[in-house]
């Protein structure tokens, strides 16, 4: 599943231009550590909660 996603990846990652990479890499940094503090969020709330 993972090698099937990442293999177009890089032939798309190859044709395209490298600002259009950096890009795409900021954005799927920025939905990764915004998930990463909304499940943190999350497990404080039940946590917190009897």
């Amino acid at each position: 599943m993972a090698a099937g996603w990442v293999f177009p990846f890089w032939g798309i990652q190859r044709q395209t231009s490298s600002t259009m990479v950096r890009s795409w890499t900021v954005l799927s940094i920025f939905v990764i550590r915004r998930r990463e503090a909304i499940i943190r969020a999350s497990l404080a709330a039940g946590r917190s909660s009897p």
